[in-house]
């Protein structure tokens, strides 16, 4: 969204060949439209020639007012928005100019859209409830002595009646919507697939929302999803539970999908819900003497520090170091300390406070495997790390 300002360039307009668009609805075909839904709401003028002019209450979201054009024009380089008061209004304050933005998103395609948001759009349905007409004016560089002025006028006539439509439509719209749904993180506890108090509240706003919205549907992804194989079993039992809650709530087997990984899509209709736990990210495994980090293992680590700061404020952090028996005992033990404050170290490096970790070195004491071959080995040279409550 870029902001347009209405500040005057002066000399250029003072040597410029400038002349002006002007639009409004005629009199007699003044009418305004009103589309409901409980998730959307739209007033909506169309204006001869030049496009529309609508009011969009999207649940959730503030109260925005926009113009569109439906011509391709060259790009506005500075806009406007005042509430002229009518003829028969005398001795009404001079017009204010409010701030206007270009909607650059998407969803603007191919036209210019000028829009006003929150307190600026409540302000202008109050202008034209009180018979003003908002009326909004740009400007287009044609070249770098050309500049034309647009005008574009909202009125008044026949608003009435459709604006209390709008007005309820407004009342019962749901108090929450897609962008508040969209890209839904549940975090879970280690070693576990139950859904807490914050998954389960998300889980019935989203079956409310797709109730209203018939074509849209739910991708449950991982946010784990680089672990791989380790992801694989905590993802397929925490996804399974995501999907019956949602079906316990109405929300049909096939508008749900399962997919670790997330694709690209832009679909508007598509809620993401990303499946976090740590339980992937808790084993970590060494060559021979080595204590330093991988670029992989910081990868896997930021994951972790982000899971605590997010979700695991009030536990700690147990890291479990261990080494395979190579080597001496004191020499072992040294090192897994080594390796355990390495850890340490990062994890604060990435917002986890000091006191939520604590650093316990084995060395060789506690084998999982034989030291007698190289593979037993290696995954004695493990570093562990466990979850506990506060």
């Amino acid at each position: 969204m870029k902001f347009l300002g209405s500040v005057c360039i002066l000399l250029i307009i003072s040597i410029a060949n400038s002349y002006g668009d002007y639009f409004e609805v005629p009199l007699l075909k003044a009418n305004w439209d009103v589309q409901t839904s409980k998730t959307n709401c739209e007033l909506i003028q169309r204006i001869p020639r030049y496009g529309n002019a609508v009011f969009t209450h999207r649940s959730g979201e503030a109260l925005q007012f926009s113009i569109q054009e439906q011509r391709f024009k060259p790009p506005v380089i500075k806009a406007s928005l005042s509430a002229q008061p009518s003829l028969w209004q005398q001795g009404v304050a001079s017009p204010h100019d409010y701030l206007v933005y270009l909607d650059n998103t998407s969803e603007a395609k191919a036209y210019d859209k000028l829009v006003v948001f929150g307190n600026t759009a409540e302000t202008m349905i109050d202008a034209l409830l009180q018979g003003q007409s908002p009326v909004f004016t740009y400007t287009r560089a044609i070249s770098d002595l050309d500049i034309v002025e647009t005008r574009v006028a909202i009125s008044a006539i026949k608003f009435l009646e459709p604006y209390e439509t709008f007005r309820d439509c407004r009342k019962n719209m749901l108090p929450f919507g897609l962008r508040e749904l969209q890209d839904t993180i549940v975090f879970f506890d280690p070693g576990s697939k139950a859904l807490n108090q914050f998954a389960l509240d998300k889980v019935s706003k989203i079956a409310a929302y797709m109730k209203e919205i018939e074509n849209s549907q739910v991708v449950i992804g991982s946010e784990t999803v680089m672990m791989k194989g380790l992801d694989r079993k905590w993802f397929t039992k925490r996804s399974a539970s995501l999907k019956q809650a949602l079906m316990a709530q109405g929300v049909t087997e096939d508008r749900v999908k399962i997919s670790a990984k997330f694709n690209k899509s832009q679909d508007k209709n598509i809620i993401r819900i990303h499946v976090f736990g740590p339980d992937a990210l808790k084993w970590l495994h060494y060559r021979k003497g080595n204590t330093k980090l991988t670029r992989t293992e910081k990868k896997r680590l930021s994951l972790l520090a982000r899971y605590v700061r997010e979700y695991f404020r009030q536990g700690r952090l147990v890291i479990n170091s261990h080494t395979d028996s190579l080597g001496s005992k004191s020499t072992n033990k040294i090192i897994s300390r080594k390796r355990g404050n390495v850890i340490k170290k990062y994890l604060e490096s990435q917002g986890v406070t000091k006191s939520q970790i604590l650093v316990r070195a084995f060395g060789e004491s506690r084998p999982i495997k034989s030291n007698r071959t190289p593979k037993g080995r290696s995954q004695n040279r493990r570093v562990v790390i466990s979850f506990r409550n506060g």
